[in-house]
């Protein structure tokens, strides 16, 4: 399912599992790593837009093949 940056998504929304299972997502909060995310209550909330621009800060060019 594509990311759509205008949503906000809960923890537990299929189209988060781009950055990983929920166990990691939960470390990476526990860490201090990984995508921007809203803690409201107990509720943690991705917002489309924060899970894009990380995706494409970890993009990774390949070189041609020789």
């Amino acid at each position: 399912m594509p990311i759509d940056p205008n949503k906000h998504y809960p923890n537990n929304a299929e189209e988060l599992d781009v950055l990983g299972e929920p166990q990691t997502r939960a470390r990476h909060r526990h860490e201090g790593i990984g995508c921007p995310y809203y803690k409201l209550g107990s509720r943690i909330i991705y917002r489309g837009s924060d899970v894009l621009a990380y995706l494409e800060a970890h993009r990774i060019e390949t070189g041609e093949a020789a």
